[in-house]
């Protein structure tokens, strides 16, 4: 259970910090949403700054999901007292949905300068 805490707060710190960096990106460019709303390059900035935190999020309801149904479905036995782990995917479908995504970021603003 100590993981599963940790790894929510780490989920929550992250899209945290993904609403100010934003909002701090928002304050240095200058743009006020009262004024003009965002345009379609400052809403893609928004995904990419707080998606890896609602994704990372995802996961750990997932696996916290899985580990509460292995442990409704395993037998009781009185002396094992060994939780199940919950380990979440692996990190390489996140670093290749960050790679595909950092490329067509980088595809974007170059197409569109």
């Amino acid at each position: 259970m100590q993981g599963s805490c940790r790894n929510l707060l780490v989920a929550l710190a992250l899209t945290t910090v993904g609403v100010a960096a934003f909002f701090l990106f928002l304050y240095l460019t200058g743009h006020d949403p009262d004024d003009s709303p965002l345009t379609l390059k400052e809403w893609m900035i928004a995904g990419v700054l707080i998606g890896p935190g609602f994704g990372y999020l995802m996961k750990w309801r997932r696996a916290r999901r899985v580990g509460c149904r292995a442990q409704r479905s395993r037998p009781s036995m009185s002396n094992s007292s060994q939780p199940l782990s919950c380990d979440a995917a692996s990190s390489g479908s996140s670093r290749f949905a960050f790679v595909v995504l950092a490329r067509f970021l980088r595809d974007f603003f170059n197409f569109a300068s």
